[in-house]
């Protein structure tokens, strides 16, 4: 979801991979490397400062950091409006740890905030309240934004930037059909039949932790007929994606932020994770078990990034 982010900090092997930075404004001035070391943290402070203007973006050849430097110390709000209720911190003590060394001071209950930080979306008590008027706030949910986290709703996003963008039949992603649309279900046991050799990932429109997901191809004829009608998206399996040394599958997490749009400005977080398995991949005939991960475990190993 929107500013959402990976909150624990596992103990990670080092590879004696070098640590890269980032911090950029794409589209505008260059700035230099971000320090904070939340992603949160920094994706808050910096996009409440991106919003105030281009003032706040820091010059590209300083050092030691960006300042985040501002008339009033940030504000932030944890209790919910639609009962009140302060609930712990949204992220844990890290999160309150790290927003308190970088300037926020002790979470409001009253209507004076810049970051509105909540476990559940606010959007229909923000939209009765008469909020005191304010240069700028910021807020965790996106509501707008219905295919963040949502597998069905951003396979059909994908499907109107690709008409809206008339890309001829060329993409840059996996095929992906929606199981409840019973035409594209149709399409997908079609493409299925052309290629049986080919396998599929089915997983449920809202499922985590590398739940309800399923490698099949087509020969698994009942697997894929009991889905029609139902909330599961099947996707092309990646055949001869990249692996690392032994032949591993690895995937990389990282985190960006948009804060705006006009001109664009993209705030890439300077720390990511390499998910990395331990066995042996084969291709020709992919693993329920070693193939499909999204965590650590005692198949898959954490690299720094």
């Amino acid at each position: 979801t929107p500013l959402s982010s990976h909150m624990r900090r596992s103990s990670r092997k080092s590879l004696g991979m070098r640590r890269r930075r980032a911090g950029a404004m794409l589209g505008a001035t260059p700035t230099c490397p971000a320090t904070l070391r939340a992603a949160l943290i920094f994706l808050a402070a910096q996009s409440l400062l991106l919003v105030a203007g281009d003032d706040a973006v820091c010059d590209a050849k300083s050092r030691g950091g960006c300042s985040l430097e501002s008339e009033h110390s940030l504000s932030w709000r944890v209790a919910e409006y639609a009962d009140g209720r302060r609930r712990l911190v949204y992220g844990g003590p890290f999160v309150e740890e790290t927003f308190a060394a970088h300037g926020f001071a002790q979470p409001v209950a009253n209507h004076d905030w810049d970051l509105l930080w909540t476990h559940f979306p606010q959007n229909t008590a923000l939209q009765d309240l008469s909020l005191p008027p304010r240069d700028f706030r910021l807020v965790n949910h996106a509501g707008y934004f219905s295919a963040a986290g949502q597998k069905c709703r951003l396979a059909g996003h994908f499907k109107r930037v690709e008409a809206a963008l008339d890309l001829g039949g060329r993409r840059r992603f996996l095929r992906t059909y929606q199981m409840a649309n019973r035409t594209e279900h149709a399409a997908w046991r079609a493409a299925m039949r052309e290629n049986p050799g080919r396998y599929w990932v089915l997983k449920t429109c809202a499922g985590a932790g590398s739940r309800n997901v399923t490698i099949l191809n087509a020969a698994d004829e009942s697997a894929a007929g009991a889905v029609a009608g139902k909330w599961y998206v099947a996707q092309e399996y990646m055949h001869g994606a990249l692996t690392s040394a032994g032949g591993r599958k690895f995937h990389a997490r990282l985190y960006i932020f948009v804060p705006r749009w006009s001109p664009v400005g993209v705030l890439l977080y300077e720390d990511g994770i390499i998910f990395r398995s331990r066995h042996t991949h084969n291709d020709d005939q992919p693993s329920q078990k070693h193939d499909v991960f999204s965590s650590i475990s005692n198949d898959v190993e954490p690299l720094s990034l």
